[in-house]
């Protein structure tokens, strides 16, 4: 939906010293699953994402498409605790569509 892509090296991405630890799947076994139906940088980024780190860019692109492609109303974001809910109003204020207040 967003076109968003999670970048090798990013801090979304499963470290090598954590990665015993953390469940992954391979981009072979991910392709078989998802594709022809989501494009390759889907698996590419469900390849290499740590679920476990919350992807404030990507709530904020996602946030960014429901916005622009649904009706006018309410969007409500479940997050884990105060912090975290202030580092998506600070991710969100960072982006040019939200800081638009004709939006």
């Amino acid at each position: 939906f967003t076109g968003y892509e999670v970048a090798p090296g990013s801090d979304y991405v499963i470290k090598p010293k954590d990665a015993k630890n953390k469940p992954s799947y391979s981009k072979a076994a991910l392709k078989k699953l998802y594709q022809p139906k989501y494009d390759s940088h889907v698996t590419n980024s469900l390849s290499i994402v740590d679920e476990s780190v919350i992807n404030y860019e990507l709530m904020a692109k996602l946030l960014e498409y429901i916005t622009e492609n649904n009706e006018e109303g309410a969007i409500l974001c479940f997050m884990p605790g105060f912090q975290e809910i202030t580092k998506l109003i600070d991710e969100l204020n960072k982006n040019p569509f939200f800081s638009d207040s004709s939006k």
